[in-house]
């Protein structure tokens, strides 16, 4: 027995201090409700329970992070709504403007309240918005870097590409017969009773009071008899030698001086001895001499021919353009009366007719034909409407006219602010293909200075350019109009890569996102306005090609003033049936994709409550407490404790032992 050490006191005093800190341990993890209260505890399991506690509340904020996007979503999904409704209104006003049942003013009062509408949604446009993000002005919309690309209006048929000027020209009928050009003529008469120059024995003439009248009738209505003075007895003309025809002449015109017919006809004995009555003092169509009768027919007269009066023909006149600057106006000219037997013969008395009144153009003789051609080439030169009273002796009546055409192989462009000039190799193009690679040819060969090559396409009935690169500093301008090529004077820019998505962070590690846009759905985007007025072309939602005029109504987009779709007349209102059209697709087509976006939130979602469930009943295994069995130890070690206690109190007696020991 000692009395220095109490051993067995220390035994019961370690084993009640022991049980004392495992109780002490119960009741903390009973108190807290926690397995793990510090990293005594379990380190391992407070490690993998401080992950799972990282991965929880990263999901539960991806959670609240797709609600938000879901949100946002349904903002613009609504404001879209809205557009759609603008969109077939517009569509209806354009159906109904393209009715020719409308007037004028009708159509104005149409075209005010498309411009309204178009205001509007760009103020839709530039409004909606989420938590002060702009949601469908374009500016949360991912785009790849673009080149500049130009395109052309349709232009149909061949293409004639000329690398010198045409001249202008009207172009008559072959000329097969002589000519006769004259001035007005007048009626006249012939008989059929020679009265000279005969080759007959029985060639003298008689003139009694038998055969000493003839009746005559004018085209004025005038009616009245000559009669032949025989008063002095028959008169006898020797016809044989022709020496008496004059004095037969002179007891014609007494006779006719003598009647109501002086001064309107006279008479004469043409070149193969006839009598011939002609009218006086009228010339040209309708103006005639009629033997009506009288004794005297048979002897002086015969069978009597009339010929009527016959209009001028010797003037030819047409209008003409000098595009040297020249002298130019209204031309004409008078030709020579006689009989041309030639074409040559005519064309060189037009040329002298020309040259002489200092007009700047030429006539030609092509096989037969009489062409009058400008001696300028050009579009500036032209002759037109050919008329005048030898048109139709010249075969130029309802003549070919062809205008003269200018040079028209070059096309002036800058390229990033460099100007150059392209020569496109001349002749008729039937292959628009064709075309294309000669003018990219064209233009590569200008700039062969370290520009990148461009492309040139032909597409249907257009001409598409673009820049051999990509990027906002891509610039191709056309500085001067080609009408042939259906090109206008424009610049048209690249575009550099944008990268400006909404961002959606749906998990809770880094990566675990996804993006989405949602395009401009304002109105020059949709197609409704353009910044310029006038015809535009442009490639739809399906790849088709949309051509569209936009008036001189205007509307503003912020601060750019923008010109609205055309509807004041039919055929504008036509094409805006299909521009409109082609916008309500691009706005269903983005409704479309937002609420598809809309759905896979919605299952993210639902992964994401899935995946926190799991996770959090994971790191409640770790480290939450299992209370009955904590209960159960705590029980164990409170039992112990109070054993402990009564041995330690017993060890401590145990000494006691010794003092008996000592006093016996």
């Amino acid at each position: 027995m000692r009395i220095n050490h109490n051993i067995q006191a220390l035994n019961a005093y370690r084993n009640l201090a022991t049980n004392q800190a495992n109780a002490s341990k119960n009741l903390e993890k009973l108190s807290s409700g926690l397995r793990i209260n510090r990293a005594a505890d379990d380190a391992a399991g407070l490690a993998i329970s401080e992950k799972m506690r990282s991965q929880i509340r990263g999901l539960q904020m991806a959670e609240r992070n797709a609600l938000d996007a879901i949100s946002l979503i349904q903002t613009a999904e609504g404001a879209l709504n809205e557009v759609h409704s603008i969109l077939q209104r517009m569509r209806e006003l354009a159906v109904q403007a393209a009715n020719d049942t409308n007037t004028n003013e009708d159509r104005t009062h149409i075209q005010s309240e498309i411009n309204q509408l178009a205001d509007e949604l760009n103020r839709i446009g530039n409004s909606t918005e989420f938590n002060k993000i702009t949601l469908l002005d374009g500016s949360i919309q991912k785009t790849d870097a673009l080149p500049a690309k130009y395109i052309s209006n349709p232009v149909s048929g061949n293409i004639e590409i000329r690398s010198a000027e045409t001249k202008a020209k009207v172009e008559g009928q072959p000329i097969s017969t002589a000519v006769d050009i004259h001035g007005d003529k007048a009626g006249y008469v012939t008989g059929s009773v020679k009265l000279s120059n005969s080759d007959l024995s029985s060639s003298n003439i008689t003139i009694d009071s038998t055969n000493n009248e003839l009746t005559l009738e004018l085209d004025d209505g005038t009616t009245d008899a000559i009669v032949i003075d025989v008063s002095g007895g028959n008169k006898t003309y020797d016809g044989t030698s022709g020496k008496d025809s004059s004095t037969l002449l002179n007891d014609i015109e007494a006779a006719i001086n003598g009647s109501s017919l002086s001064g309107k006809v006279s008479a004469s004995i043409d070149a193969n001895g006839y009598l011939v009555f002609t009218r006086l003092n009228k010339t040209g169509n309708g103006s005639y001499v009629k033997v009506m009768g009288g004794n005297a027919v048979g002897t002086l007269i015969g069978t009597a021919t009339r010929t009527d009066g016959i209009p001028a023909n010797h003037t030819l006149t047409f209008d003409f353009t000098d595009g040297a600057g020249g002298n130019g106006g209204t031309v004409t000219i008078t030709l020579t009366d006689k009989v041309y037997n030639t074409v040559d013969e005519i064309v060189t008395e037009i040329n002298s007719k020309l040259t002489s009144s200092g007009y700047n153009v030429t006539a030609l003789n092509d096989n037969g034909k009489i062409v009058l051609q400008a001696n300028d080439g050009g579009a500036d030169s032209s002759i037109t409407n050919v008329r005048g009273s030898a048109a139709s002796p010249l075969w130029l009546v309802n003549a070919k006219e062809i205008a003269g055409l200018d040079v028209n192989n070059q096309i002036s462009f800058k390229l990033n602010g460099n100007a150059y000039t392209a020569a496109i190799p001349a002749g008729t193009y039937t292959d628009r293909s064709v075309l294309a690679l000669a003018i990219q040819n064209a233009i590569n060969n200008a700039t062969n200075n370290g520009e990148p090559d461009m492309t040139v396409k032909a597409v249907g009935d257009l001409f598409v350019f673009e820049t051999g690169d990509v990027g906002a500093n891509q610039k191709f301008e056309i500085t001067s109009p080609h009408v042939d090529l259906g090109l206008t004077a424009r610049e048209e820019k690249g575009q550099d890569a944008l990268n400006v998505d909404i961002s959606l962070q749906i998990g809770a590690n880094e990566g675990q996102s996804f993006t989405f846009s949602i395009a401009d759905m304002r109105a020059k985007a949709l197609g409704l306005t353009y910044t310029v007025s006038g015809d535009r072309t442009y490639t739809s939602a399906d790849g088709n090609t949309i051509s569209a005029n936009y008036s001189v109504n205007t509307v503003k987009n912020g601060t750019t003033t923008e010109y609205v779709i055309n509807v004041s007349d039919a055929k504008s209102a036509s094409k805006a049936i299909t521009v409109i059209d082609n916008a309500v697709r691009l706005v269903s087509a983005e409704r479309g994709k937002i609420g598809a976006i809309q759905n896979r939130l919605e299952h993210t979602i639902n992964n994401l409550k899935t995946a926190n469930e799991n996770l959090t009943s994971a790191e409640s295994r770790i480290r939450d407490t299992d209370m009955a069995m904590e209960m159960t130890e705590f029980t164990k070690n409170n039992i112990l404790n109070q054993a402990a206690q009564a041995m330690l109190a017993q060890s401590n007696q145990l000494p006691q032992g010794i003092l008996q020991l000592l006093k016996s």
